[in-house]
């Protein structure tokens, strides 16, 4: 299990774009509604170890990655709720734990393929795995929970490294305000318990779930019964906010998916790693399956996030019918590849990359710190070659930026005409953003 930083949303765009000998050009934009010519996406998600916790930064949880006694292992140590304790209020404060409760967001469960939601369950008797719901836990009470609890060496240490197998009993569903200070104290925070004793609760901008000016004790209850079920962990929001941000993906757009630690399998022919399904129409048995996939969606291992970007694109680079530039991937139809067609890759990651680089060579050198070897050209006499620019350009080589840079700016298909006016928006390649937005 590694211990990385927070990086959500990487979004990739591919430089590449394919086109037939016997061209046929696109008249109609290319990414927004009905395209002439849907673009190609892929989605990999990181299924590494650390997607389980329930920290972010995962340091600020110390010597454990957990806050929930139900949702995780017996043998598992969990952060003490000791209210005494400042290492207790900086890992239940979304100030300073962005994984845990926030009381200004709408908590929703999971988006199903037809765009209905996974059932709300009650908080005194919600489950800490949605695929498990005949588990549940009550949320709204005190419970004893006998356990491995952790936490600071003394009331104002900030890491919860001091554990201890005993019984704390407390009320799942609280969080802390952070008020003033440096949150090194325990004045600089005041617990809310979600109880009778402290409603009517604040109602945050983004809180579409409050009918009145606050939110009452049931909205509130519920909102964390949400959390608690379908968000408690990095790997449950990865899920929720994938499955909301693409279930009305147009039909016509090309989908693909995988995951990091995917073993090497036949994708349309060819052995492949990372994905788990090439490229298909966003509709039907192939929707139906991917959110499948998703909602099943497990995790363990290490974070090979440069050789997973690269086996994409690799897979961008393929040039047979059944590949990702054929008129009907996954089929032998010798229909001239169509020009224009953009690609993208979404990764979503929850931090640093480890374990296996890249397999081409070429992306991992120095590439966002070096001036492109070849120069791309394409209609109306445009032509671009990356030279190295802020903030992409560093004096390291092998990091999943030059990874990213390499197939961004590399023609994938040189065999092939580019009939996409070039863009210097070097921005395209990685944007980040928060859980749940996706940025196309």
């Amino acid at each position: 299990m590694n211990k990385f930083q927070k990086l959500l949303f990487g979004f990739l765009s591919f430089a590449a774009v394919a086109c037939a000998v016997n061209a046929q050009v696109a008249q109609a934009p290319l990414v927004a509604g009905t395209a002439a010519v849907p673009p190609n996406l892929v989605f990999t998600l990181d299924d590494s170890g650390s997607m389980l916790e329930q920290c972010i930064p995962d340091a600020r949880c110390g010597s454990t990655d957990f806050l929930l006694p139900p949702s995780i292992s017996s043998t598992s140590k969990v952060v003490s709720a000791d209210g005494t304790y400042v290492s207790s209020m900086r890992t239940r404060s979304v100030k300073f734990n962005s994984q845990y409760y926030n009381p200004a967001v709408t908590y929703l469960p999971w988006r199903k393929a037809d765009g209905s939601y996974f059932p709300a369950y009650s908080p005194t008797a919600a489950p800490a795995n949605p695929r498990s719901p005949s588990v549940t836990f009550n949320l709204v009470a005190d419970v004893a929970y006998g356990h491995e609890f952790c936490k600071g060496d003394t009331v104002n240490t900030d890491l919860p490294n001091t554990c201890a197998t005993v019984t704390e009993t407390f009320t799942l569903a609280h969080y802390y305000n952070f008020t003033s200070g440096g949150g090194g104290n325990a004045t600089d925070f005041t617990r809310v318990n979600i109880v009778a004793a402290s409603a009517p609760f604040p109602k945050g901008v983004n809180r579409t779930d409050c009918a009145g000016a606050t939110c009452t004790l049931a909205e509130e209850q519920q909102n964390f019964s949400n959390w608690f079920t379908y968000s408690g962990s990095k790997l449950f929001s990865a899920i929720g906010g994938t499955a909301a941000a693409f279930y009305n993906l147009p039909a016509e757009y090309r989908f693909g998916y995988g995951t990091i630690n995917q073993a090497s399998t036949d994708i349309d022919g060819v052995a492949t790693r990372t994905l788990r399904r090439g490229l298909r129409a966003f509709t039907g048995a192939d929707k139906t399956d991917f959110y499948t996939w998703l909602h099943n969606a497990t995790a363990s291992g290490f974070t090979p996030l440069r050789r997973a970007m690269g086996d994409v694109g690799e897979y961008f680079r393929r040039s047979d019918n059944k590949g990702p530039w054929g008129a009907v991937p996954g089929t032998d139809d010798s229909t001239p590849h169509l020009a224009c067609r953009r690609s993208f890759h979404i990764l979503m990651t929850d931090g640093k990359w480890n374990d296996d680089a890249a397999t081409n060579a070429a992306a991992r050198a120095n590439v966002d710190g070096t001036t492109a070897t070849s120069v791309i050209t394409g209609v109306n006499a445009q032509s671009y070659r990356y030279t190295p620019i802020r903030p992409f350009a560093d004096t390291s080589a092998d990091r999943l930026a030059d990874v990213a840079m390499y197939y961004w700016g590399t023609d994938l298909r040189p065999d092939l005409p580019n009939s996409v006016e070039s863009s210097t928006d070097v921005s395209k390649m990685t944007n980040r953003a928060n859980e749940g937005e996706i940025c196309l």
